[in-house]
């Protein structure tokens, strides 16, 4: 399962020591720890930020530096960690496309 996840609460420095930023990096290491390695998941981050740290990178298989798909067409889950806290124009790129499932988490508001 290929899964493309929006790593910017982690990458931004107002968010990633805070509650956000703790609990989306909670749900990238439950996906791996409970997954049988067939998990790939792809961090997308926005190189306006500063660079994800190494823990952040860690969490993924692969950081890239833009919100397309990796492999156009694969089947894959798009996992908005945090929907209310940066541009939406940047994912909105992944939510019209029949392979891709959009997934949210929301915290609290």
């Amino acid at each position: 399962m290929l899964i493309l996840a929006d790593i910017r609460p982690l990458q931004d420095p107002v968010y990633a020591h805070r509650g956000i930023g703790s609990h989306s990096a909670c749900v990238l290491e439950a996906l791996r720890r409970c997954s049988d390695g067939t998990v790939r998941i792809v961090g997308l981050c926005d190189p306006r930020l500063p660079a994800p740290g190494t823990a952040v990178v860690g969490l993924c298989d692969e950081v890239r530096p833009s919100f397309t798909e990796p492999e156009p067409g694969r089947p894959a889950v798009f996992l908005h960690l945090s929907p209310l806290t940066h541009d939406t124009l940047p994912p909105a790129r992944l939510l019209d496309r029949p392979n891709i499932l959009p997934c949210a988490v929301i915290y609290d508001f």
